[in-house]
C-alpha cells in the first residue's frame, strides 16, 4: 500500500507543484467527493479523500489560470517512462463528456512497482473557464474499481 500511495502522492506533488496556492479546489463545483472516505484539508490547489479500507485514493486539483494553456503533455502522459506514478507512461486516453455534455480527458494507467503494489488510475482532466482540473482514481491492480469514485471523478461540474 505504501508504494501505491507513494507513486500517487508523488503525481499530486508535481500537480500541487504546477496549481499553488489557493482555496479548495471543490469551492465553485457541484463536485461529489466519495461519502464516508476520509478527507484531508485543502492544500495548495489540492484535496485528497482516502478509504483507508481498500487502499482508494480521489484526489482533486484545481489549476487556477491554467485552463487554455494546460494540457497532459506537460504533464507527462505522453507515451513513454513516467517519472511520476511508475513504470509506464498512461495506457488509455479517452474522449468523454461530463455535466451533460462538457467535454473532458480520461487518462488510464496500471503503475507497475516492485512486489505485489501495482495501483490502477484514472486521471479526468477537464477546463471550466480559465480553470484547468485533474481528478484522481487510484486504486490497487486487480481490485474491482469503486463505482462512488468513479463517479466522483466525474463529478468536476460546475455549480447550478
Amino acid at each position: 500500500m505504501m508504494l501505491k500511495i507513494g507513486s500517487t502522492a508523488a503525481l499530486g506533488a508535481l500537480c500541487v507543484l504546477l496549481a499553488g496556492c489557493g482555496a479548495s479546489p471543490t469551492t465553485g463545483l457541484d463536485f461529489k467527493e466519495p461519502p464516508g472516505w476520509q478527507s484531508t484539508p485543502s492544500f495548495f490547489g489540492g484535496k485528497v479523500w482516502i478509504n483507508k479500507a481498500n487502499s482508494n485514493i480521489v484526489m482533486l486539483i484545481k489549476f487556477a489560470g491554467k485552463g487554455g494553456v494546460l494540457n497532459a503533455s506537460d504533464l507527462d502522459f505522453g507515451s513513454g517512462k513516467n517519472p511520476y506514478v511508475g513504470s509506464d507512461a498512461f495506457q488509455h486516453k479517452t474522449a468523454l463528456t461530463i455535466c451533460g455534455s462538457h467535454p473532458a480527458t480520461l487518462y488510464h494507467s496500471t503503475q507497475s512497482k516492485a512486489g505485489d503494489k501495482s495501483s490502477d488510475s484514472d486521471v479526468l482532466m477537464t477546463a471550466w473557464g480559465s480553470d484547468m482540473y485533474l481528478a484522481i482514481y487510484s486504486h490497487p491492480h486487480g481490485s474491482a474499481a469503486d463505482p462512488v469514485a468513479e463517479t466522483s471523478i466525474r463529478s468536476v461540474c460546475l455549480k447550478k
